[in-house]
Parts: C-alpha cells; sequence; structure tokens
C-alpha cells in the first residue's frame, strides 16, 4: 500500500477537497483510530495557524502544485513589517513554497525597480537559525545564500521558478579571520547535528584550504558541501562538495570570511 506523504499531509489541511479520494480515505481513518497519526495532523494546523498570524494575505498562500497557485496571478503587496524593505517599496507577491522539514515557509516576491526577486526564508520554530540558508535554483544550477535575516536577493530580471524549491539549511557555520589562518594554518572545529558529533579539521597550503571532516564513526553516511563566504547582505561565496570526508578549496579574496556546512 502506498505510504502517505508529507505533502498529502499538508494538503489535506489546506484543502482536502483536491486530494485522491483513497488517499483523503486513509487520512481520514488513520486520524480517527492513531493517536501518533492524529498529533501529527495537529502540529500541521499549528504550523498553518501560526503563519496565519504572520501573513498579511492568507488568500494568496497555496500548496505546492494546487490549481490555485496554478490560477493565482501576480498580486502586489507591501511588506512595511519586513525591516530591510523601506515601507514604501512595493514588491509583486509570486508565490509562496512550503517546506515540510524544519515547516520552513519561503515567500517569493519580484522588485521591478530593481529587476530582482526577494525571497523570505521563515520557520515556524524559533529555534530553527534561517540565517544563511542555501536556495538551489535547479532550472538554473545555481546557488543563492541568504542574509542573516533570511532573506535571499537574486538580481535577475527572470527566473521561472519550478513549482518547489530546494532550501538548505546550515549545519554548521565557523567565522574565521584570514590573518589568524595564515599564521595559524591549522584549526579544528567540532559541532554536532544532532545525531553525530563532527570534527572540522582545516589545513592552509598558500592558497588552499585542506579540509577534513570526521566523526566517531569514521564516515557520517551523509553527502556534505562546504561554502566559504564573505557573510555580508550579498554574499559572494565558493562551494565545494566534501567526497570521503575530505576536499581542498582555494581561498576566496576575503579578509574575514564564514565557513558553512550543508546537507546535499
Amino acid at each position: 500500500m502506498k505510504e502517505i506523504n508529507e505533502e498529502e499531509l499538508h494538503l489535506y489541511v489546506l484543502n482536502k477537497t483536491l486530494l485522491d479520494k483513497n488517499i483523503l480515505y486513509r487520512i481520514e481513518k488513520l486520524a480517527a483510530i492513531d493517536e501518533a497519526f492524529q498529533k501529527e495532523l495537529y502540529e500541521i494546523k499549528e504550523f498553518y495557524s501560526n503563519y496565519d498570524r504572520i501573513s498579511s494575505n492568507r488568500s494568496s498562500v497555496y500548496f505546492l502544485g494546487s490549481p490555485e497557485a496554478e490560477s493565482s496571478g501576480h498580486k502586489p503587496i507591501k511588506l512595511a513589517a519586513m525591516q530591510s524593505i523601506s515601507e514604501s517599496t512595493e514588491l509583486t507577491y509570486l508565490k509562496t513554497f512550503f517546506t515540510g522539514d524544519n515547516y520552513l515557509i519561503t515567500r517569493l516576491f519580484y522588485n521591478s525597480n530593481e529587476q530582482s526577486y526577494n525571497l523570505f526564508v521563515l520557520s515556524e520554530n524559533d529555534k530553527v537559525d534561517v540565517a544563511n540558508a542555501v536556495l538551489f535554483v535547479a532550472g538554473i544550477k545555481k546557488e543563492f545564500i541568504a542574509d542573516e535575516k533570511g532573506i535571499i536577493n537574486i538580481k535577475s530580471r527572470f527566473i521561472d521558478f519550478p513549482e518547489q524549491i530546494i532550501i538548505h539549511l546550515p549545519l554548521a557555520k565557523f567565522d574565521i579571520i584570514k590573518n589568524d589562518l595564515i599564521q595559524f594554518p591549522q584549526k579544528s572545529f567540532l559541532f554536532q547535528d544532532g545525531k553525530n558529533n563532527f570534527k572540522l579539521e582545516l589545513e592552509l597550503n598558500e592558497n588552499t584550504l585542506n579540509v577534513s571532516l570526521q566523526t566517531a564513526k569514521g564516515s557520517s553516511g551523509k553527502l556534505l558541501k562546504l561554502i566559504i563566504f564573505n557573510p555580508g547582505n550579498e554574499p559572494d561565496f565558493v562551494s565545494v562538495n566534501i567526497d570521503g570526508n575530505k576536499c581542498s578549496i582555494t581561498l576566496p579574496d576575503f579578509e574575514n570570511f564564514r565557513i558553512m556546512l550543508i546537507e546535499v
């Protein structure tokens, strides 16, 4: 029997009429007898209830792939509450994306004056840090990094955003002063991801940074990417996949930089 997936549960909460009748029957049957399943549905409802309180235009929020999302068109909206946007700035709302992991909400707007896109990454969970979240746009095979407030700015006249976007939250972040690294070319950092203890070792050889990542078990079993960037409002960055727990990367010309690890 086909497993009920996360998207179907969210769609059940948002608009159950869009579900296949068999899926709808199975969800309601489980909800009537399974307390753990009831709790999961309740948490999803709470998620959208909290979103209602921060959204100034609930009617423009749609679930991925729903007919409403296709037919909604563009709707202008003022973002007076967003500190990084002037109160007089008017953006064109395009769509809202929902991600089951960490209950992320990403709202997409277009600024016709600047000919750029703004994506606001939010989470219902206050403990989830959306600063420097990484957006991967498959259609153009490019990555973008959010600023400290979880805002991603893409300077482009047109991007055909898919119905689903990929947002990676950082597993770990470390700030480094380049002169310190030159003076002491070997550094190590410890961090956790909830299940594993990691040790990140750095060794600077001229302008090449050699990286080793280990856990107590040796291999983490994760496919990780290392990103080096300047943590400004519009960060430039370089990135490389960690292959076999090791990688090397040419250090960019930053005086101060941030090293970040994401799971891909």
